[in-house]
Parts: structure tokens; C-alpha cells; sequence
């Protein structure tokens, strides 16, 4: 009886200690992807809990060699990414970025043009919407915004 009560003990205890690495991760500001494309722009998704029921906020930014960073929103209400990647086709310089094996977002790092595909729509932009703080570096906060960015809004479908 005193054994099943230590079993008992012991996987609750293990279940907590895992809910608490989750949660520390979680709340992190991480690095979902990560690429550089060859001509030195760098990429990444990244994603930061907002301590709310919406719990992710997840952008798309990128960094021109010797730039700033700029970012484009993806989600505010986003879930959890378990997997994410950025496929590079050099031929158009277009960065794929794919969620679970499935394109969201599409980006060409030579006219910045930047679409975002959710399941109802469809959006294109044109130049990044935030510019970052100048020491901001992936792994940072979000909220770490300088200015409002140059972005031209070319389309909903």
C-alpha cells in the first residue's frame, strides 16, 4: 500500500516537473525557424507567449546584411509550433516557411514582398511593418519595436 502511494507520488511529482520545463519554454521568446539566404539576408519565425487566452504572438523577421531587423505579424491568437522550417529557393530568393509540413508564409528576400496564408485569407505586404531596436537579435522579445516600418499593404484575397 505504502508503494502504490510512492508511485502515486512519484508521477505526480514527474507530471508537474514536466508541465514546469513546458511551461518555462513556453514562455521564452523562441526561434520556431532559421535560415540565411545567399546573398547573407537573414530569416527566422519566432514566437512569444502573451500571457493572455491568445496565447502566441508569432512574426516573420528578417535582417538585410548590415540592417535591422524588420518584422511582418503572422499571429496574435497563434498556437503552439511544435515544427517549423524555411526552405530557400535560391532561383526566385524566395524563403518558404512551412508549419507542421504545410506553407504559411512565403517571403522574397529581394523586394521584401511578404504573404502570410491563413486558412480564410490570404495577405501581401510589401516592406516590414516594424522595425526592430538596433541590438535586437532573435531570442528577444517582441516588443521590442524601434519605429513602424516602411510596409505597403498590397493585397488581401
Amino acid at each position: 500500500m505504502k508503494r502504490k502511494y510512492i508511485i502515486i507520488s512519484g508521477a505526480i511529482l514527474c507530471g508537474w516537473a514536466l508541465v514546469a520545463i513546458f511551461m518555462y519554454r513556453a514562455v521564452q521568446p523562441r526561434i520556431i525557424a532559421r535560415a540565411t539566404a545567399p546573398d547573407g539576408t537573414e530569416m527566422c519565425v519566432v514566437q512569444e507567449f502573451n500571457w493572455s487566452a491568445e496565447p502566441f504572438t508569432t512574426r516573420f523577421l528578417y535582417r538585410h546584411p548590415g540592417g535591422s531587423w524588420g518584422a511582418f505579424y503572422f499571429d496574435h491568437q497563434d498556437i503552439y509550433w511544435g515544427i517549423g522550417k524555411i526552405k530557400l529557393n535560391s532561383a526566385t530568393s524566395t524563403a518558404i516557411v512551412l508549419r507542421s509540413g504545410k506553407k504559411v508564409i512565403e517571403f522574397n528576400w529581394k523586394n521584401d514582398v511578404y504573404v502570410a496564408y491563413w486558412p480564410h485569407l490570404t495577405r501581401t505586404m510589401q516592406g516590414a511593418q516594424w522595425l526592430m531596436a538596433s541590438d535586437w537579435e532573435p531570442g528577444l522579445s517582441l516588443e521590442d519595436i524601434a519605429s513602424d516600418g516602411p510596409a505597403k499593404h498590397i493585397s488581401d484575397k
